[in-house]
């Protein structure tokens, strides 16, 4: 996939990642709404980049599977923070 085809898939899936990041969310995340809104465009964008056309048949159901659980993985971050627990982000422990 070709940058220009990588940008057009983002393009058309931008709304449903904000949708999803916004119901994410609600609730004792709400607070952080509009981090969680830019940490999903990154997922978004971090899932188009892996997506692998010799792996994978399905582009745009690869796309969401895979940004979905990178935006669980964020929302797990955010949830300890606001329970005060330490993060734990192994990108700071290398």
């Amino acid at each position: 996939m070709d940058e220009r085809e990588k940008l057009a898939v983002y393009e058309q899936l931008e709304p449903w990642v904000l949708r999803l990041a916004r119901r994410m969310s609600s609730g004792p995340l709400a607070r952080w709404a509009d981090d969680i809104d830019q940490e999903a465009r990154v997922a978004l964008w971090q899932a188009v980049s892996l997506y692998d056309p010799t792996k994978h048949d399905k582009p745009l159901d690869f796309v969401k599977w895979k940004t979905i659980m990178l935006l669980r993985d964020t929302l797990d971050k955010y949830g300890r923070w606001e329970s005060r627990e330490e993060p734990s982000d192994d990108l700071f422990l290398t």
